[in-house]
């Protein structure tokens, strides 16, 4: 189903793109449209290799099984990660549409996802993870380890959503690609070393190293911007060039 469905989502635009770049009025419109896109669709693909370079490197690095045990466990972190990812989508709006009152956003939303992302993530180590061991049977041992590593997650995820929704509001979508890059590199430098030794351990461990570093990442940004470092680093280097 998701093949058909993925040809239908590229051959609409594509067919609608057609029509319009006929057009000279539509055209430049398309044009600018693209461009503006392009940034989104950067941080939308370095996102999907971040989330999905744990399984890849496990697939080349350890067995069939380890994929599997790690699998199982990944999937049903996302689906608890879907809770702070809709709590930052929800004020997203108020985030793009008050960039003056920002960070006066950013703290509600932090208000609601940390102590949400708490609960779920104490839930997730204790009862949450012995229910998933007993689901899944001996045919998964192990996955109630994997699962208490990654549940680490969506506590930091808590805090890295809002964050990141925050540079998204403020047209910041390289910094949001810088930071998830330099959480893809961590994990991969993680994985190397983690794997051969830990197996599915290993990249659970990688994943939720590589979280924080995303989210020191967002903050080291976001901070530099907001106190001036930015500005003032950039006027340094004009003074020597100068």
């Amino acid at each position: 189903v998701s093949i058909p469905v993925g040809l239908l989502a590229v051959a609409l635009p594509a067919a609608l793109a057609r029509v319009a770049f006929r057009r000279p009025s539509l055209r430049t419109a398309s044009i600018g449209l693209l461009a503006a896109a392009l940034p989104f669709a950067i941080l939308a693909g370095s996102s999907i290799l971040y989330d999905r370079v744990d399984v890849l490197m496990l697939a080349h690095l350890s067995s069939a099984r380890s994929v599997g045990v790690y699998s199982a466990a990944d999937r049903l972190v996302e689906g608890l990660l879907v809770i702070p990812a809709g709590i930052g989508a929800a004020l997203y709006p108020s985030l793009a549409n008050d960039p003056g009152r920002a960070w006066v956003h950013l703290r509600t939303l932090f208000r609601w996802a940390l102590p949400l992302g708490l609960a779920i993530t104490l839930l997730c180590l204790g009862p949450g993870a012995v229910l998933i061991s007993i689901l899944y049977g001996s045919e998964y041992g192990g996955i109630d380890g994997a699962f208490r590593l990654l549940c680490w997650t969506v506590l930091l995820e808590s805090a890295t959503v809002p964050l990141a929704y925050l540079l998204q509001a403020q047209s910041r979508m390289l910094a949001a690609v810088a930071a998830t890059s330099f959480g893809l590199l961590v994990n991969v430098l993680l994985n190397l070393a983690l794997i051969p030794r830990f197996s599915y351990r290993g990249a659970s461990i990688s994943a939720s190293l590589a979280e924080l570093a995303v989210l020191i990442a967002l903050c080291v940004l976001i901070l530099a911007d907001h106190f001036g470092w930015t500005q003032r680093l950039s006027a340094g280097r004009r003074e020597v060039i100068q």
